[in-house]
């Protein structure tokens, strides 16, 4: 008998052994370790969780300077804009002061104002040339209306027939119609001011019955 219960005892202890190895097949079989794919997902959530909190531990110092530093690369690639379409700028009368201040510090130089709405050719006379025969001359008062200095104009003389239709145009430049005039001069046309002027040209006959001038802006 003793030897009886000695088996069964030995085989309850290997019964119970193997139920033991089972559950822990059974544990493992239903909890599988976390795969290498899942893992990393789990620290992108913790990455994600915590990157709010350290972008707003971000100094206030730093944004400030940021964008400062836009604002100022802004200013500096406008103002170069600036000088070098001054050229435009310059007629502007919001943009002329802005011009007049940063030329002088940066040796740039400014286009005097334009204004052919302020200059008139008045008093215009015709004649024959006193010393050719076939040529004319003609004489005008030309005037500056403006309250400040101009380029002269390059002056257009259009002849027209009686249809009104061009017989004879040409352009004269200041050196060719002021006679104290030069080619290298840089000289202004004097705010509030008049001026003769003296046109030779050849006599284009009979056909021409009348005759225009138009104003040209003249960059010099």
């Amino acid at each position: 008998e003793e030897i009886t219960e000695i088996n069964d005892s030995a085989k309850n202890e290997t019964d119970t052994s193997q139920f033991k190895k089972q559950e822990n097949v059974d544990a493992s079989t239903s909890n599988p370790p976390p795969s290498t794919n899942e893992i990393e997902k789990y620290h992108l959530r913790q990455v994600l969780k915590t990157a709010p909190a350290e972008r707003h531990q971000q100094p206030l110092w730093s944004t400030i300077l940021a964008l400062a530093s836009i604002m100022l690369l802004m200013s500096t690639l406008g103002i170069e804009y600036l000088v070098v379409q001054r050229e435009h700028f310059s007629q502007h009368p919001y943009f002329r002061p802005l011009l007049t201040t940063i030329c002088p510090q940066i040796g740039c130089n400014i286009a005097p104002r334009r204004e052919l709405s302020l200059l008139s050719i008045v008093d215009n006379r015709i004649e024959t040339h006193p010393e050719a025969p076939e040529a004319l001359l003609i004489t005008a008062e030309l005037t500056n209306r403006g309250p400040f200095e101009q380029n002269y104009p390059i002056v257009e003389l259009v002849m027209t027939n009686i249809q009104q239709e061009v017989v004879a145009n040409r352009n004269f430049y200041p050196d060719e119609y002021l006679p104290t005039f030069s080619r290298n001069n840089t000289g202004r046309f004097a705010a509030n001011s008049s001026t003769q002027l003296e046109l030779e040209v050849v006599d284009p006959g009979s056909h021409a019955t009348g005759f225009e001038f138009i104003l040209h802006n003249n960059n010099y």
